[in-house]
């Protein structure tokens, strides 16, 4: 795969990309590595993981999330005590499309985030993250199914500390555990009533070009999630824009520049017929290469 998002995520230079230019393999220096978590989101397949937590507490009976950035001088302390609060990370940055969902679906609407000198930050400053563009794109997706948005709110760190003890207690229920990475597409809510799912915007689209496509099948079989996938019969490709998490080797895998990846559009195709062709140069259709056989490729 070309994919290289941790890489230009890694504030450090922790991660490295080695290989030839047909795939490159990572490695990590672990020495280099600050545990920012800005990997973590980065990385369309959810390998790569972090335990950077908000705190939900409860205000005004509703449930609200915090967060602030280590640079704050905030101490990070689940228990509490002196000059320790909940919910302090090494970067808010580190917070990402799967994990707002994770808060949205906890009926979280409203995240109060503390942050202090992020330009001069090395890592806050690192413009391949940001979870100021997760929400906007996280809004995107809710707008475009008439549901309400979450409300990105900033404090200085006095307010923000008075808020966690004071102004508020701990929610009624702590955020649910996660079950594992799936396609974050999967845990956007359904669109509201009244609201034509045709509209619903999706992080990640896959289409393929029908005109370029000859068949091979080679998209279908390197995609981990079933973004893409084939039908025996009738022949032809399902798309599934839920499942996919841009990982672009679909991209990288089609030779004829047929797979098409778009970010937050809405599902263009559904299913793409496979025609029977033969090849224009051997007209073999059968016992032959994928790329020559046609639908029969189904059968490989």
């Amino acid at each position: 795969a070309s994919c290289r998002a941790c890489v230009d995520a890694c504030p450090t230079g922790a991660w490295i990309a080695e290989g030839s230019a047909g795939g490159a393999a990572p490695g990590l220096d672990a020495r280099s590595c600050d545990g920012c978590g800005l990997c973590a989101p980065a990385c369309p397949a959810g390998v790569i993981a972090h335990a950077h937590e908000p705190a939900l507490r409860t205000v005004a009976s509703r449930t609200v999330a915090f967060a602030a950035c280590g640079q704050t001088g905030l101490r990070n302390d689940p228990r509490g005590g002196e000059d320790g609060v909940e919910g302090v990370l090494p970067c808010l940055n580190a917070l990402g499309m799967g994990d707002l969902l994770r808060l949205y679906g906890a009926g979280v609407r409203r995240l109060v985030i503390a942050r202090d000198r992020c330009a001069a930050c090395p890592t806050g400053g690192s413009t391949a993250v940001r979870l100021d563009t997760a929400v906007e794109e996280l809004n995107l997706l809710l707008d475009s199914r008439g549901l309400p948005p979450l409300v990105l709110t900033r404090r200085s760190p006095v307010p923000w500390r008075a808020h966690l003890a004071f102004d508020s207690r701990p929610a009624d229920d702590d955020l649910p555990p996660d079950d594992g990475f799936v396609p974050p597409a999967r845990r956007l809510p359904a669109p509201a009533e009244g609201h034509a799912a045709e509209a619903a915007l999706w992080p990640w689209v896959p289409s393929i070009d029908a005109g370029l496509c000859h068949g091979c099948g080679a998209c279908a079989r390197v995609c981990p999630t079933g973004a893409i996938r084939l039908r025996d019969d009738p022949p032809a490709f399902l798309i599934a824009p839920e499942n996919c998490t841009g990982c672009r080797l679909c991209v990288d895998r089609c030779g004829r520049l047929g797979v098409i990846l778009e970010r937050l559009a809405p599902r263009r195709q559904t299913v793409v017929p496979i025609e029977a062709r033969s090849c224009g140069t051997c007209d073999v259709t059968d016992d032959a290469c994928g790329t020559c056989r046609g639908k029969s490729i189904l059968d490989h």
